[in-house]
């Protein structure tokens, strides 16, 4: 092996295109940078890495469903919305892992109470870097469930002696004063955040007082610079296209009927205006959510046909079909990244507080953020889509600029890990 060790925490295996899309491309950039990867994660491995490697993040063991016990306890307090219950829970369950970790590093040794646990201390203890790639956790949403464990991971790197990075972060909404003050705890921790938007998350940690004791940088996303793969079977190449991405929900509500009515509307409008551009409607998310419901629901309620790409894409060959498109239109926030960095520009559908600010924060790199659009008023593509078909080259032009200077700047900071 290579002197050099890195943890990687990450999201892939999620059979979501744009967390496989994150941890496959900083999984690389590591390996080309003579690091020996260790993986922290919940689900599985990047392709390419070897399960002998992999450790289960601490979200894992909090959210173990594959213990009976936690599992009973999990699926009560969400169905009876007990929050407190379980926020008390994971302070509790982090509190005891924190302490046995302190424990180990005094060589007191209970691995033969919890092996796996036991495996992810060692890896701390034996690793040089922790990099964690960015899972647009970090906010009210997900607090407990996920920025916590990924707080305490970077405190068990900060025990063990480990450089802490966390890469391509979206942070916020985060509420309260209690969660404002873990937050610049959690940063206090980290020898260096890149946060994937260009205001949002800098002037939040501004805002907590975090530039005193903490190093960010706003640099743009991990998947930005994902290499594409092409689709040879893609029916639609040979013709100019828009392509779509919608999603049942919103991570905190299930979307309302009348958004899919209207995205309908919208479509038939756009196909009326102009007849030679057609819709391809795809997939980013494989898993318990499947974004190819939608597009077929959204489907039967309009009169001009769109092609539906059932087959599942990987990331790389999704981004060859996005950026080969005239324009994107979806809720996924990776979605748009694929396409912003393509030089396609991308309306960011959005039915909350979370996905307005990642959407905003993306744009905001392109001077775009009137390409920010809520689903829930009247979505008016129409002069938005007329105003970039006139001026496509001069944006075009602007766009390729700041992707080459965000795609130096990432892999800048990469080098100096």
């Amino acid at each position: 092996m290579n002197n050099k060790i890195a943890l990687h925490a990450h999201n892939f295996g999620h059979k979501n295109i744009g967390d496989e899309a994150m941890a496959q491309n900083v999984f690389n950039k590591l390996k080309k940078h003579g690091y020996d990867v260790y993986t922290i994660t919940t689900y599985e491995p990047p392709l390419g890495q070897s399960k002998e490697f992999d450790r289960i993040s601490l979200s894992g063991i909090v959210n173990n469903y594959n213990n009976i016990i936690i599992k009973i306890f999990l699926v009560t307090v969400n169905r009876l919305k007990l929050k407190t219950f379980y926020a008390v829970y994971v302070k509790v369950i982090l509190s005891l892992i924190m302490g046995l970790a302190r424990l180990h590093k005094l060589n007191i040794n209970l691995s033969f109470v919890f092996p796996r646990l036991y495996k992810l201390f060692d890896a701390f203890k034996s690793a040089d870097i922790y990099v964690r790639s960015g899972s647009g956790s970090l906010n009210d949403i997900w607090f407990w469930s996920s920025l916590m464990p990924q707080y305490a991971e970077a405190r068990l790197a900060k025990l063990f002696n480990t450089k802490v990075y966390f890469t391509g972060q979206g942070i916020g909404p985060i509420t309260g004063s209690y969660r404002g003050k873990i937050m610049k705890e959690f940063v206090s921790c980290v020898d260096l955040f890149t946060l994937r938007d260009k205001t949002e998350s800098e002037s939040f940690l501004n805002s907590l007082g975090c530039r005193e004791t903490a190093k960010y940088a706003s640099l743009g996303d991990d998947a930005l610079d994902l290499p594409t793969e092409v689709k040879s079977s893609f029916p639609l190449i040979d013709g100019d296209y828009i392509v779509c991405q919608f999603r049942s929900t919103d991570y905190q509500n299930k979307i309302n009927e009348k958004c899919w009515k209207n995205i309908a509307d919208e479509v038939d409008k756009i196909s009326s205006e102009y007849p030679h551009l057609k819709f391809c409607f795809i997939s980013f998310s494989n898993g318990i959510v499947n974004d190819l419901d939608i597009a077929k629901k959204i489907s039967s309620l309009c009169t001009t046909g769109v092609y539906i790409q059932e087959e599942i894409l990987t990331p790389e060959q999704a981004k060859w079909i996005i950026g080969n498109a005239v324009i994107a239109i979806g809720q996924s926030y990776h979605f748009g990244v694929f396409a912003l960095s393509e030089n396609v520009p991308f309306f960011g559908l959005y039915t909350n507080e979370y996905y307005k600010l990642k959407h905003t924060g993306l744009l905001e790199w392109y001077g775009m953020e009137e390409y920010v659009v809520s689903m829930n008023d009247n979505m008016e593509f129409l002069p938005r889509l007329k105003s970039y078909l006139d001026n496509k080259d001069m944006i075009q032009e602007k766009m390729n600029e700041i992707n080459v200077d965000k795609k130096n700047n990432i892999n800048r900071v990469f080098e100096t890990l």
